[in-house]
């Protein structure tokens, strides 16, 4: 898994910063840049933030998933739903114009794990979640997935234990 231009995730390693992470959907990769990120959150002092976006597989779970729901380090969760938002293809640079976007045939759960000065610099609060939301809605351009059936919208599932300020 890449972190855009800056080669791949499990080779990163910031101080500070805050950073998006959409791994491939493998389970043994998700467990790994999650134990990744921890690590990395625990060692620094610096403001540092990973939102993460994963497929919320309930049936069975994640462990993934199961991990970062439990972190110390979660402050948000939120989830966006299946047939109501859409992705870019991560091969737009040879792909057909007609798909370049597709529809998610899943819930995808967005999971802000945060350090303390992270939060207090990035903190989730309602207006960054809309504009997250917003982003993510489905345009209604053609894609890949356009005969699917539609769902309810996108809507948060859990805030952290941490308590928000906005």
């Amino acid at each position: 898994m890449d972190i855009g231009s800056r080669g791949p995730c499990l080779s990163f390693f910031p101080v500070s910063g805050s950073f998006e992470a959409n791994p491939p959907f493998s389970e043994e990769l998700m467990d790994a840049m999650v134990t990744h990120f921890e690590n990395l959150l625990e060692s620094s002092d610096q403001p540092l933030s990973f939102i993460i976006f994963i497929p919320e597989w309930r049936d069975p779970p994640t462990p993934a998933l199961i991990r970062m729901e439990s972190s110390r380090f979660k402050r948000h969760q939120l989830l966006l739903n299946a047939f109501h938002h859409e992705y870019r293809s991560g091969a737009q640079h040879s792909c057909k114009r007609d798909e370049l976007y597709y529809k998610a045939v899943h819930n995808t759960a967005v999971i802000f794990l945060q350090n303390e000065p992270g939060f207090l610099k990035w903190t989730p609060t309602a207006e960054r979640i809309q504009e997250l939301t917003t982003a993510y809605k489905h345009s209604g351009r053609v894609s890949s997935s356009a005969g699917a059936v539609e769902k309810e919208p996108a809507r948060e599932e859990g805030t952290s234990k941490d308590s928000m300020a906005n």
